[in-house]
């Protein structure tokens, strides 16, 4: 268990910017790690190495669709309401028609695209409408078909939260930290240091791909859940978000 706090005093305290461990962090430091912590784990949340996020729901398609959080005072209402609007959408199955459990994967295609496809092409695209809600597009033949919807929550970064993560989660986010102090508080040794911890951050973002690759890797023998066998041989979906 740690808090946000320890996770910036640490970085403050690794990069020699803020070496008096026994004194209170000063408050314009804190506000600086503070925001560029949660820059960072916005970051890393979508590019999916943060796996504590990860959520699904069931849903049913249509044409137009949208995800995320209710607000009555906004005039904001959606398909499908969740807690904490989404960082990402990660991805989107569909039902086989004619079965109860046969799945594939939609593919995503970028927004300006998405009308070039045919009505039967099973591609999906999505915008952020605002900071609330997601709209995602399906083609017309695949309204009214089951669907699972992967998506990254959105995470709430506050000073004095508790995260009971493991001890990898909380190094990757004191080295990234670190790392963008360095940049943001240049010093005379400023440019070895950052080279060290650069490869530091590296070393772990490395070791956190490969266990999640693993983790898809297995699910892939296991399910066989890819669409396109070809994809999956270039490395499709193992390292990407």
């Amino acid at each position: 268990m740690f808090t946000t706090r320890d996770v910036i005093k640490d970085a403050f305290n690794r990069s020699g910017i803020w070496t008096n461990a026994t004194s209170p962090l000063p408050a314009q430091y804190m506000a600086r790690g503070l925001d560029r912590l949660r820059g960072t784990i916005a970051y890393f949340n979508k590019e999916n190495y943060l796996t504590f996020s990860q959520k699904k729901v069931n849903a049913t398609a249509k044409e137009i669709l949208t995800i995320g959080v209710d607000d009555s005072e906004r005039g904001i209402s959606n398909d499908i309401p969740v807690d904490n609007m989404p960082n990402s959408i990660q991805r989107i199955y569909h039902i086989l028609a004619g079965t109860t459990n046969a799945i594939r994967e939609f593919h995503f295609v970028p927004y300006k695209e998405f009308e070039v496809y045919s009505a039967g092409s099973a591609v999906y695209t999505f915008r952020e409408l605002n900071d609330l809600q997601f709209e995602l597009s399906f083609k017309l033949g695949y309204v009214g078909r089951p669907i699972v919807i992967h998506y990254n929550e959105g995470i709430e970064v506050g000073l004095d939260k508790d995260w009971a993560l493991p001890d990898h989660i909380r190094e990757l986010w004191t080295v990234a930290l670190e790392l963008k102090l360095l940049d943001d508080y240049p010093r005379l040794n400023g440019a070895t240091k950052e080279t060290s911890v650069s490869v530091e951050l590296a070393n772990l973002v490395s070791a956190i791909s490969g266990s999640n690759a693993a983790a898809r890797l297995e699910e892939f023998n296991h399910y066989g859940r890819r669409g396109d066998y070809e994809s999956f041989l270039a490395g499709e979906g193992l390292y990407r978000g």
